[in-house]
């Protein structure tokens, strides 16, 4: 029993390590920027009521589109950003080490945005930003072409990092580049146009005050919404952009087990080329979020 079970939890989940599959037309491209966000235990059910996230859903009704996404059975962070990150699926012993997620090393999405010089003229075509969450930070701390503005202070931090997230937010979309507060000696030129925010007050305010009947968890809903008016206003229009959750929570505030309530979350998305009023009946897996980068700017599709 020991060694059957021993080598599965440490087993490196089953996923090529190498190789990508070219654009069919690498001129093709369906947007020009994405602001992808991430609502660190956003709860689905709350998070499509219309009196709690108007802006939300008003961006998404009658101008984009609903998908139900389905988290991996470890219902953890490091593990969910993980995956939408790098598509890789992740290991059971990966619970264990969930606050410092480790890239696999293969090819993704946001890498191969951030390297990309289509036309060969010395100038990175996109430039990413990522904020908020440390996970993130974690997980692209080796490359030097990501901006990543580590706004997080641990499961007290109910509204200051979220505020300081927004702070940053704004400055990109009005063009500022703050310096990076996580790469001491490293300069940003350019305002990002691929820009991951990760904000973690709403995972705090639930594991505190839990979610079922809980003003506090209702009133953080209603606050990031109050900022996300802000914020979609400044998005240009010929971006995308997509709002989701790592996890859900329980009624109670916890997350963890791969109870369905937790692993059930969704993905609003609208801009060019985004079917609008439109409510997907086809349920994803958290990790095909990857390929939105490849998808969007007619990127290599890596195998993993």
């Amino acid at each position: 029993s020991f060694l059957y079970t021993g080598a599965y939890i440490i087993a490196d989940a089953p996923a090529p390590e190498e190789g990508v599959e070219n654009p069919p037309n690498s001129e093709n491209k369906l947007s020009q920027g994405l602001l992808f966000i991430v609502l660190d235990g956003g709860v689905k059910e709350l998070m499509l009521d219309r009196e709690l996230m108007p802006t939300l859903n008003s961006m998404v009704y009658p101008d984009g589109t609903f998908v139900d996404v389905l988290t991996n059975p470890l219902t953890m962070t490091a593990s969910c950003v993980k995956e939408m990150a790098t598509g890789i699926p992740s290991r059971p012993n990966e619970g264990l080490s969930n606050f410092h997620p480790e890239h696999p090393g293969t090819p993704d999405g946001w890498t191969l945005a951030s390297e990309a010089d289509v036309d060969d003229d010395g100038i990175y075509d996109y430039r990413v930003g990522i904020v908020g969450d440390y996970v993130w930070g974690d997980l692209y701390s080796g490359n030097d072409k990501i901006n990543f503005m580590k706004h997080r202070y641990g499961h007290a931090d109910y509204y200051q990092g979220d505020t300081e997230s927004f702070e940053t937010l704004n400055a990109w979309l009005d063009g500022e580049v703050p310096a990076s507060n996580t790469k001491p000696g490293v300069t940003f030129e350019e305002t990002p146009n691929i820009i991951i925010a990760h904000l973690s007050g709403l995972d705090s305010v639930g594991h505190r005050y839990g979610v079922e009947n809980s003003e506090e968890y209702t009133e953080k809903l209603t606050w990031l919404d109050d900022n996300f008016r802000t914020v979609f206003a400044k998005v240009p229009k010929d971006w995308t952009v997509v709002v989701t959750s790592d996890h859900g929570l329980t009624p109670s505030g916890q997350h963890g087990s791969p109870d369905y309530e937790i692993r059930d979350v969704g993905a609003w998305l609208w801009g060019p080329h985004i079917k609008e009023n439109y409510y997907s009946p086809i349920q994803i897996d958290q990790r095909d979020l990857s390929t939105l980068p490849s998808l969007l700017f007619s990127l290599p599709l890596p195998h993993a």
